[in-house]
C-alpha cells in the first residue's frame, strides 16, 4: 500500500480506482454509479443544516427549505445514488445546550 498517495477530492479517488492507480477508495455511492465503480457501504450517515434559532423564519432561509422540501428538488436527488432527502426542513433539536 502506497500511503503517500492522497487524493483531494472524491472525484480524484475514484478516478485513481477506475484509471488501476488504486484499489480502492473511500468516497460517495453517486460517484462509484456514475464511474460504474463497486461499492461497499461502510456507515450511514445525516447530514444536518444548523440554523439559528432566530433566523429560521427570515424569508431567504424559508424560501431555501420551501425549495429542498420541493418535488422537483427530491427528483432530483434521487438521480444520486445514497441520499435521502425526505426528512429535509424537519426540525431535529430546538433547545439550547
Amino acid at each position: 500500500v502506497d500511503w503517500a498517495a492522497t487524493a483531494r477530492t472524491e472525484s480524484d479517488a475514484a478516478l485513481a480506482v477506475l484509471e488501476g492507480k488504486a484499489e480502492a477508495a473511500l468516497g460517495l455511492r453517486a460517484m462509484a454509479e456514475q464511474l460504474r465503480l463497486g461499492f461497499v457501504p461502510l456507515v450511514r450517515e445525516r447530514y444536518d443544516l444548523l440554523v439559528d434559532r432566530a433566523a429560521w423564519f427570515d424569508p431567504p432561509l424559508q424560501k431555501l427549505i420551501t425549495f429542498c422540501r420541493s418535488a422537483a428538488f427530491s427528483a432530483k436527488a434521487a438521480e444520486f445514488a445514497g441520499y435521502d432527502v425526505s426528512g429535509f426542513g424537519s426540525v431535529w433539536f430546538n433547545g439550547r445546550l
